[in-house]
């Protein structure tokens, strides 16, 4: 099914289009197409509505999608929070297993799992090295990496600009590797039937994340860390070895879990990134999920790229899958590994607070948290974690509606889903935009922009032409996430075509409703709705 906005030419400058929940329409058999206009002064939202949808689903593999509270193993919030499924455990593998070697304590696990209330659940992530900490006598040591494990070829800093430990873990010592191998084992044998348990995260390197140092530039020691691992032959790039480690560690939790819990692998650093495809091909062929830990309102700085063109368009190409030529560099690009595969494996995204898509560290308020919210949509995520820190605003847990929207679409597809919808957005592309994601937030109902190539230069060029000629919203506060660079409309784009999903409707007689929320400049002119009856285009109506 299609449907079609018209826009009057002349009066119509700003106008946006957004997500909204509304009532699904009563069942019936006749079609029913109608317009609900939101009173003058509010932004907002298309959708499409099929009556009768059941009221929960299965999400894939037996995960609870939702939202899950980040780094939430000491305060537990997620508890209090009707809107939150749970919350998310950050473990440091040295709490489990500091000294001896193979001698595992498990109440930082156990603790935590106790107290969550009924029906709360919790992910997971262990964590082989992290930020540093000051012990008692006021040396410094890394938080997460295990005594025992420092003994084995440890890599050697030096040069540091502030007080940092010189000894930094190998993580592809043989006896390191396989001591974690040891413990993910023992760690599936205790929690791999654990109902409390919703799924695992597939820690790697610093944080969890893929890279060996931290990939946060404002570390003191950066610098070193990197220059000291990029000096020894088995982490020097492209980072062949690093792959493969990060595959045999896939390998061991998929062996320690047997198949009882979701797995999710996160994949979203820059080192070894042009061997991304290699690992995400490993962990989605053993059905082990992707995540990453930088969701923004926007992807404004995602790399690759080279004569002026963004590799992720790569994917919009007919027949674009993971084991084409392009795929490498198509991944590169972080998001592009989600979208790409969202429909094969569970998909996870932890929010990254320190910027918002122009640069400018954000205060966590409704903007920010409910456009990052729609962006994972976008991307298929089952599960998103917020945090809890706030400095000194209300951390972004905290937005009952945004996470109340995103429960009503988390782990579903198409054909489960309660109703359809697409947000019309500009992202910002000022200096030092790499390759954003040019397109709309859209869950199953997609504009006719969706559906250009992205490919090549060519291709680029025309798709750019039309985000320009849109441009962004630019009215209003910008506490108000209804502004927050959504798209506008004008002369030079007035119509916007948008296509359902034939997995949530096709053929057939349908009871629908179709609601479009919209702003009003008191500029006067009109808007339009048609859509594609069994019998050809129709004039649903119009507002003047």
């Amino acid at each position: 099914m299609a449907i079609a906005i018209a826009l009057g030419v002349i009066v119509w400058k700003d106008f946006i289009l957004l997500p909204q929940v509304a009532t699904p329409s009563l069942a019936g058999s006749a079609v029913d197409v109608g317009i609900v206009a939101e009173p003058p002064g509010q932004s907002a939202v298309a959708s499409a509505k099929l009556a009768n949808i059941p009221p929960t689903v299965q999400p894939y593999s037996g995960l609870a999608a939702g939202m899950y509270v980040g780094y939430d193993q000491e305060i537990l919030a997620g508890n209090d929070l009707d809107t939150a499924r749970g919350a998310h455990f950050f473990i440091p593998w040295r709490r489990i297993e500091d000294n001896p070697r193979g001698s595992y304590d498990w109440s930082w696990i156990d603790g935590p799992l106790s107290q969550l209330a009924p029906g709360k659940k919790a992910i997971i992530r262990l964590v082989p090295r992290c930020e540093d900490i000051t012990t008692a006598d006021g040396s410094k040591r890394d938080a997460c990496a295990p005594t025992w494990a420092l003994n084995y070829d440890p890599i050697i800093e030096e040069g540091a600009p502030c007080q940092v430990p010189t000894r930094r873990i190998n993580y592809m010592a043989p006896e390191v590797v396989q001591g974690l191998s040891n413990l993910i084992q023992a760690m599936g044998e205790r929690y791999r039937d654990d109902n409390r348990v919703a799924a695992i995260e597939i820690g790697i390197g610093y944080a969890g994340e893929p890279a060996p140092w931290p990939q946060t530039q404002t570390v003191c020691d950066h610098d070193q860390q990197e220059a000291a691992y990029a000096s020894r032959p088995e982490y020097a790039a492209p980072g062949l070895a690093w792959a493969q480690y990060h595959k045999t560690i896939i390998g061991a939790y998929v062996d320690a879990f047997q198949g009882k819990k979701p797995l999710l692998t996160l994949i979203n650093a820059a080192y070894a990134e042009r061997l991304r495809g290699d690992v995400l091909r490993f962990a989605i062929s053993r059905g082990v999920g992707l995540a990453v830990t930088s969701l923004h309102s926007d992807y404004n700085r995602n790399r690759g790229s080279g004569d002026g063109v963004c590799y992720w368009g790569f994917i919009t190409e007919p027949g674009f899958d993971n084991n084409s030529e392009t795929a490498d560099a198509a991944y590169i690009t972080r998001w592009a590994a989600l979208e790409a595969n969202k429909e094969r494996v569970p998909i996870g995204m932890e929010f990254n607070n320190r910027f918002d898509n122009q640069g400018r560290i954000p205060v966590e308020g409704e903007a920010f948290t409910r456009w990052a919210m729609l962006n994972a949509l976008d991307k298929g995520a089952d599960y998103v974690l917020p945090f809890n820190d706030g400095r000194g605003a209300p951390g972004n847990i905290y937005y009952d509606d945004v996470w109340e929207f995103y429960d009503r679409y988390a782990g579903r597809e198409a054909a489960n889903s309660p109703d359809v919808w697409i947000a019309f957005r500009s992202p910002w592309k000022g200096p030092g935009t790499w390759c954003p994601d040019i397109y709309d937030y859209s869950w199953h109902l997609t504009s006719e922009l969706e559906t250009l190539p992205y490919a090549d230069a060519e291709s680029q060029a025309a798709v750019n032409l039309i985000d320009a000629a849109t441009g962004a919203f630019d009215i209003g506060p910008q506490t108000d996430w209804r502004y927050y660079y959504a798209r506008t409309t004008a002369g030079n784009w007035p119509v916007f075509n948008l296509d359902i999903d034939d997995g949530f409707m096709h053929g057939g007689v349908n009871d629908v409703n179709v609601i479009v929320t919209y702003f009003d400049h008191n500029r006067g002119g009109q808007w339009s709705l048609y859509y594609d009856s069994t019998s050809g285009e129709k004039l649903a109506g119009s507002v003047t």
